[in-house]
């Protein structure tokens, strides 16, 4: 999505409104969005209006700062100055889906995609959309388009594609993609398929092999090697098909019931849960939960779905421990929830609960409770069937869907959902209250 942002921009001689949108793009490149916006909102008054500058300013107030009806507005104009404009036509239908509009956003990627069937791009934010609102199966068959994307990783791997069709005879490799979360939760689909082949190869990020070893100990699981056409974990396995691990819900997943109850399926080291349970116990009485509060990455709306140490205040009280689950916690950080003490409520960070996820797996399961933003945590907890409470932004991304309390994926999970962006406020108080009811009820059981 981002990339197209500039591609309908045909240049022309430098007048100031050029030569200013052209400065935006080289701030936009470099991830400066602050200076983006205070050079297009002059544009975006000018008459004529300036379409490039329409478009790439409504993208930007709407990812990075959450305005998605007033760059609803923007982008319009952008289509109203130049029908033509592809690219400006399909942020629209994204930003439609993701501010409260989604069959009007759907609609116009709809048209987009008659007119152009091999626009992927615009299939996938379409995907992105209906998995969204939990129209699972026209998502899915969607979701295809990630691999023909501008951002795609291309699969190192030359073996055919796996068509579905059950045979005990043949042995397939789950090839690895996107990023941990994801990988954890397309797991979520390896049970149902285990059945369908003989053998079964999964290929996972490094930190994952060894829950997912643990959950499938039959199946040989490993990491990519960089520059390898052939898995080299594999021990010469005679591989008769693959699959991206993120095409696993389209045989599945393509209703909301074919989303398993579960009580987990990946598992904790049992060892390391006492151990840790051991540390928490020596802690002293009181109840015990994991916190992480910064999602995401600057590509991946981090400033929409991460919270600041000092907004957690209204959990802080006496009796509790909060354990530290953020990974790349700073200084800076620990020292603002230090402060919160006076609370009554200590903060507690191990470094070592977080060098491997083997540990942070046992420490999750040894909680009572995860309170996290939407990141990796959240369907680490979920996957291990412990309860976690995920503080969801306004417009978050599809794995969150649109509405409701709960994830098909993660039975576990409770969602509480903010209002506007950046508005935590509101949040935190209810998670407040609802935490001392839950905590009560967990010392009486």
């Amino acid at each position: 999505m981002l990339r197209r942002l500039w591609r309908g921009w045909r240049g022309g001689p430098a007048s100031d409104a050029e030569s200013d949108f052209r400065r935006a793009v080289t701030y936009f490149a470099n991830r400066q969005f602050d200076m983006v916006v205070a050079l297009l909102e002059p544009l975006a008054e000018r008459s004529p209006p300036h379409p490039e500058a329409l478009n790439m300013l409504g993208l930007v107030i709407a990812r990075e700062q959450g305005r998605f009806r007033e760059a609803a507005v923007l982008v319009r104009r952008a289509v109203e100055g130049r029908p033509s404009f592809r690219e400006a036509r399909v942020n629209l239908g994204w930003i439609l889906a993701e501010s409260g509009e989604p069959d009007e956003g759907i609609a116009c990627l709809d048209i987009l995609i008659e007119e152009d069937p091999a626009d992927h791009e615009a299939r996938l934010m379409r995907a992105t959309a209906q998995l969204k609102l939990a129209r699972f199966e026209a998502g899915w068959s969607d979701y295809e388009s990630r691999h023909h994307s501008v951002t795609a990783t291309p699969c190192p791997y030359d073996f055919p594609i796996w068509d579905g069709r059950s045979n005990p005879r043949k042995t397939l490799l789950v090839v690895a993609e996107q990023g941990i979360g994801d990988q954890i939760m397309f797991a979520s689909c390896l049970g149902s398929l285990r059945p369908a082949v003989g053998k079964l190869l999964i290929e996972c990020h490094p930190y994952l092999v060894p829950l997912l070893q643990r959950a499938f100990p039959q199946d040989k699981v490993g990491s990519r090697v960089p520059g390898c056409a052939v898995p080299d974990w594999t021990d010469g396995e005679r591989i008769d098909a693959q699959l991206p691990i993120g095409s696993l819900p389209r045989f599945f997943r393509n209703a909301a019931g074919d989303f398993p109850r579960h009580d987990g399926y990946l598992s904790a080291d049992p060892v390391r849960v006492e151990y840790w349970r051991a540390r928490l116990r020596a802690l002293g009485p009181g109840s015990k939960v994991g916190l992480s509060w910064k999602g995401g990455t600057v590509t991946s709306r981090r400033s929409l779905r991460s919270l600041e140490p000092e907004m957690f205040e209204p959990l802080f009280g006496a009796g509790r421990y909060f354990i530290n689950l953020q990974y790349g916690t700073t200084e800076a950080e620990l020292l603002a929830f230090a402060r919160l003490k006076a609370k009554g409520a200590s903060f507690i960070h191990w470094p070592d609960a977080l060098e491997s996820y083997e540990e942070t797996a046992a420490l999750v399961v040894a909680l009572d409770l995860v309170i996290s933003v939407c990141t990796a945590v959240i369907h680490l907890a979920g996957a291990l069937g412990q309860p976690v409470w995920v503080l969801v932004p306004s417009a978050p991304e599809w794995r969150y869907l649109a509405s409701g309390e709960g994830l098909p994926w993660y039975p576990s999970a409770r969602l509480f959902r903010q209002k506007e962006p950046f508005a935590w406020d509101g949040v935190l108080e209810r998670v407040a209250r609802e935490l001392d009811a839950h905590l009560s009820f967990s010392v009486r059981k």
